[in-house]
């Protein structure tokens, strides 16, 4: 019996022990089952807390002119970010742009948060309105420079070629705000991200505002199709450079189909150029050995071989010096004076001075090479068109300016440039400044400028192009195309000229593509754009 007592106690400790452990067991399940309850709580309450991130704007770097003035991200505009109480978004329908007013109604009928551009500052309980700086706007200068985006960056122009360096310098600005399991915004919203990003930072161009502005003004009223290009003489910066008919770069599309071609950058097209290249002409006899007093006899037309070539006053202009066949633009002079200088010379001298090559102002940005025509060309007959600036020479009118930009600066040829440096973290990281080299010398550089004051002065062919107090050097240029229509002739219209001949300030190339003759056509034009940019102070 006691061993039977024994057995018992023993199973009955046992017992207690296993119904301890059991119960210690439990207790520690529902401590654990308890903390993976809260553990969820959390994960729902982390959940619940999320955000919501809307982007304003992507900016890219600012594009600034040669002061340092904002030539994009220069405009403000307006967002309204949209995260409740979408049943009163009709009411506020006229202050979204009209382009975004159909998807605001989409979006508000979803119950959906959205954001779209406002017309203005706007007070609305039922979202957020945030101000930001607008890539490009409705005044945008220079579009054909600075081209334009869309959504995979830049297009064309300088926001293409500079793509990357845009991005880089540019910033977001965003709305972020807390939403609940749902999704719902809570009440606390906030700018994020870079609020204000830095936009102060960016390429800085030789563009100067005030030039641009005048020649996209005097341009737009007078120039159909063509372009104005403007250098500072003196270091052969584009000052000015516009392109006709104009386009605007937040309304790309209405322009594809548009007449005269409005994306085409005409200022770093090729097209046939006339007399402006007598200039080079004369300089290249003259710098050959051929006096400048060097006289002809224009008859109206002179025949080389079997071919009769014409100039543009029929009944001839009579015995002529070089000066004078420059001042009156005649044909038959030039035609002449090719038969006594060598063709390589007068060809090595136009590639000196640019011609025949692209203008490069940086990577993927350029100015077309045109064409000049090859040695073999002008043995094989060429070399009399050639002497005065036809045949199968083509050029643009940045290729002119610079040109006409040695005569300005006693001989020496400067590619024209269009990008002064970077801006950022306030100082100007500079380029390096074109190199510039002696293609003739003084003495013929002024021999060919004395030749261009004429060109204005009474008797002149650009007379019409003169200014009262200023003393302009300039040349005329009718330039044959070879497209008829209506069985006549369309015509390249051309002014080239710096000023004030004394102590050049500027120099200008006023082109108008088929719109007659130069003297009568681009000469009026750039007197109106010359008193314009001596009145810039």
């Amino acid at each position: 019996m006691r061993r039977v007592r024994e057995k018992r106690t023993k199973l009955q400790k046992r017992t207690r022990v296993v119904a301890l452990v059991l119960a210690a067991v439990s207790v520690l399940l529902g401590v654990r089952i308890y903390a993976l309850g809260r553990d969820e709580e959390i994960v729902s309450a982390a959940r619940s807390q999320s955000t919501r991130r809307v982007v304003i704007s992507q900016n890219r770097g600012t594009i600034f002119d040669c002061n340092l003035q904002r030539l994009t991200n220069a405009e403000t505009g307006y967002k309204l970010v949209v995260t409740k109480n979408f049943g009163q978004v009709k009411s506020i329908l006229q202050k979204i742009v009209p382009d975004d007013r159909d998807y605001a109604l989409e979006m508000a009928a979803k119950g959906k948060i959205f954001s779209v551009r406002l017309t203005g500052p706007l007070n609305f309980s039922g979202g957020y309105t945030v101000r930001y700086q607008k890539p490009v706007g409705e005044g945008q200068l220079a579009p054909h420079i600075i081209g334009y985006t869309d959504e995979s960056g830049g297009v064309v122009g300088l926001q293409k070629a500079l793509n990357s360096q845009l991005e880089e310098l540019g910033g977001e600005r965003s709305l972020s705000f807390g939403v609940d399991a749902t999704g719902s915004p809570l009440l606390s919203g906030e700018i994020t991200g870079e609020s204000d990003p830095d936009l102060n930072r960016g390429p800085v161009l030789t563009l100067d505002s005030r030039v641009q502005s005048l020649c996209e003004e005097v341009g737009g009223r007078s120039i159909e199709s063509g372009a104005i290009v403007v250098l500072d003489s003196a270091s052969g910066e584009i000052r000015g450079c516009a392109s006709f008919p104009a386009y605007n770069p937040a309304n790309v599309a209405a322009s594809l189909n548009a007449p005269h071609s409005p994306l085409v950058n005409k200022a770093f097209e090729a097209y046939a150029v006339g007399s402006t290249f007598k200039l080079v002409t004369a300089s290249a006899a003259v710098e050959s050995g051929i006096s400048p007093d060097t006289r002809f006899t224009c008859e109206g037309q002179v025949t080389v071989g079997d071919t009769v070539y014409r100039c543009h006053k029929l009944q001839g202009h009579g015995e002529l010096d070089m000066a004078g066949a420059i001042e009156k633009s005649c044909n038959c002079y030039f035609v002449q004076l090719s038969q006594q200088m060598g063709d390589e010379f007068l060809l090595s001298l136009a590639k000196d001075m640019g011609f025949g090559k692209k203008t490069v102002f940086c990577d993927g940005l350029s100015a077309a090479a045109g064409n000049l025509p090859t040695a073999q060309q002008l043995l094989q007959g060429d070399m009399e068109n050639f002497s005065f600036g036809q045949g199968k020479l083509l050029a643009t009118p940045v290729q002119l300016a610079a040109m006409v930009n040695v005569f300005a600066q006693n001989g020496v040829y400067r590619q024209p440039t269009l990008l002064r440096g970077t801006y950022q973290d306030g100082q100007l990281r500079a380029e390096a400044p074109s190199a510039a080299r002696q293609v003739i010398s003084e003495k013929t550089a002024a021999a060919v400028k004395e030749a261009m004051l004429q060109v204005t002065e009474e008797g002149g062919t650009g007379t019409r192009a003169k200014v009262e107090g200023l003393s302009i050097a300039g040349k005329t240029a009718t330039a044959q195309t070879g497209v008829f229509v209506d069985g006549e002739e369309q015509l390249n219209a051309y002014f080239s000229s710096f000023f004030p001949a004394e102590n050049p300030r500027y120099t200008v190339v006023v082109f108008c593509e088929n719109g007659g003759e130069g003297s009568f056509v681009a000469a009026p034009i750039f007197k109106e754009l010359a008193e314009g940019l001596m009145a810039l102070q």
